[in-house]
């Protein structure tokens, strides 16, 4: 019974964000992930537009192909690019909702240590993802 009673505590507790890590006094990078894919025939294709998204700094993690049976066979590569990251909110460090400091969404969650990928638009009530960089949102690309 009390092994029971302490997981439900446990269940109920509120999610801490670890404190940021740091090797030699710098702080641990951040990354946003990403995908392209496209047809396995296609790999020129996909070269291409990996070269291009290098360009913003995007750089090539795995790849992976898979033979689908019926249809046709496809190649998904897995992207990453650097977090620059957002100004902490001013005055407060308080974990909640600012004004974004990318400008590109009404709000975004503070956890008390960084911003999250958690924002939400002034006439939309629903939280949505995006990346808390500096950098713009790469068009077209799955995120």
């Amino acid at each position: 019974m009390a092994d029971e009673a302490d997981e439900a505590d446990e269940a109920d507790a509120p999610v801490v964000p670890p404190a940021p890590m740091a090797v030699a006094g710098a702080p641990l990078e951040a990354w946003e992930y990403a995908y392209v894919e496209g047809a396995t025939y296609d790999v020129g294709k996909i070269t291409v537009i990996l070269n291009d998204l290098g360009t913003v700094g995007w750089e090539l993690v795995s790849t992976h192909s898979a033979d689908r049976t019926i249809g046709v066979n496809s190649t998904t590569a897995l992207l990453r690019r650097r977090i620059m990251p957002l100004p902490p909110p001013r005055g407060s460090i308080e974990q909640g909702w600012y004004p974004d400091p990318s400008g590109r969404w009404h709000a975004r969650y503070w956890n008390g240590i960084a911003w999250s990928f958690s924002v939400t638009r002034q006439d939309d009530p629903d939280v949505k993802r995006d990346s808390p960089t500096r950098l713009p949102p790469t068009q077209g690309l799955v995120q």
